[in-house]
C-alpha cells in the first residue's frame, strides 16, 4: 500500500526558503502558489536590509505620501524614525538585487513585554504591488520575531483594508474593532475606526 508523504503548509515552505537562502530570494521560486498569472514575466531577486535613514528615509516618505489608502489611515503622519534620524527604527528594507527600492515593513518586540511584537506597517512601491512582495515582507516580519522568541503579534488595520485577508491567511484573526483617536500633521484630532489582529504562536 503506497504510503502518502504529509504536504507541507504555504506557510512553512515560505519560511524555510527564507532561511535557506539567507534573506535572497527569487520571487518565482516562492510565489509560485500565490498568483502564478503574475509571475510568468517576472524574476526579480531581492534582499532584506536594515533601515538606513540616509538611504531610505526619503523613498519611504515618498511612498507614504503616494499612497492615499495608507494616509487616510495614518492621517497623513509619517512615521518619526522616517524624520529623523535619532529615532531609533526596526523597520526591515526590501530592495533588488540592482538596490532598487522596493518595499519597507516596520515591525518591533514590545518593550513592557518581550514575548510580544507589534507589526506597525507593510509599504510596497509602485511597480511593484499586485506581486506578492507584502506578503514576503509579512512573513519575514513573522519569522524574525518568533526567531526572537515571541509568541503574540498584533497589528491594526482599517476594516475595509484588503490585506485582512492576507494577515488571516498567514495566521492573524480579528481580535476587536473599535475608535480611535490620533492627530495628524495639521494638528487635527480625527477618529478612525480601527480593527486589532492579533497572530499566536
Amino acid at each position: 500500500m503506497e504510503t502518502k508523504k504529509p504536504k507541507m503548509s504555504t506557510f512553512s515552505l515560505l519560511s524555510i526558503s527564507l532561511i535557506i537562502v539567507g534573506f535572497i530570494f527569487t520571487v518565482n521560486e516562492i510565489q509560485a502558489s500565490e498568483n502564478p498569472s503574475a509571475l510568468k514575466k517576472e524574476n526579480i531577486e531581492y534582499k532584506v536590509s536594515d533601515f538606513s535613514f540616509e538611504r531610505d528615509a526619503q523613498k519611504c516618505k515618498n511612498v507614504f505620501n503616494e499612497n492615499e489608502t495608507v494616509n487616510r489611515y495614518l492621517g497623513y503622519v509619517t512615521p518619526k524614525f522616517l524624520e529623523n534620524p535619532e529615532t531609533p527604527s526596526h523597520a526591515k528594507v526590501l530592495r533588488s538585487k540592482n538596490n532598487k527600492f522596493i518595499g519597507m515593513v516596520s515591525y518591533h518586540k514590545k518593550a513592557n513585554n518581550p514575548s510580544e511584537g507589534y507589526l506597525a506597517f507593510i509599504l510596497v512601491g509602485k511597480g511593484f504591488r499586485g506581486k506578492g512582495f507584502g506578503k514576503l515582507m509579512l512573513i519575514h516580519a513573522i519569522q524574525d520575531l518568533k526567531d526572537q522568541s515571541v509568541s503574540k503579534i498584533t497589528l491594526r488595520a482599517r476594516p475595509d483594508n484588503p490585506a485582512i485577508r492576507l494577515y488571516e491567511r498567514l495566521g492573524f484573526k480579528k481580535v476587536e474593532r473599535k475608535n480611535e483617536e490620533i492627530i495628524t500633521k495639521d494638528g487635527k484630532k480625527i477618529v478612525k475606526d480601527t480593527q486589532f489582529l492579533e497572530w499566536k504562536k
